[in-house]
């Protein structure tokens, strides 16, 4: 079990932004969030350090958030690696 933040980014607003991956139930703040395997996570603080919002991308494979950058209107963008043999919500997280 571990959660590893692979990549900080603070915004224009002054809110940080991490990525990385975890395994086993991770809670940054909000609700807790379980998978099943090594998976990628993004979380958004704010400036005072209080959870904004956390995603975890589960999938029968392993995945993690490598760097994460925020740009100047506030659009988050991730770049990672993930092995997908089965079955995952990365784009469906991102997309829908």
């Amino acid at each position: 079990w571990y959660q590893s933040c692979w990549s900080l980014a603070v915004a224009p607003d002054d809110n940080v932004v991490m990525a990385g991956g975890v395994t086993g139930a991770v809670n940054f703040g909000g609700a807790l969030l379980s998978g099943v395997s090594e998976d990628l996570f993004v979380a958004k603080f704010a400036p005072n350090g209080s959870h904004a919002w956390s995603r975890r991308f589960v999938s029968n494979d392993s995945q993690d958030g490598a760097a994460v950058f925020v740009a100047p209107d506030g659009h988050i963008f991730l770049a990672g690696a993930a092995n997908f043999h089965g079955k995952s919500d990365v784009l469906k997280g991102i997309l829908g």
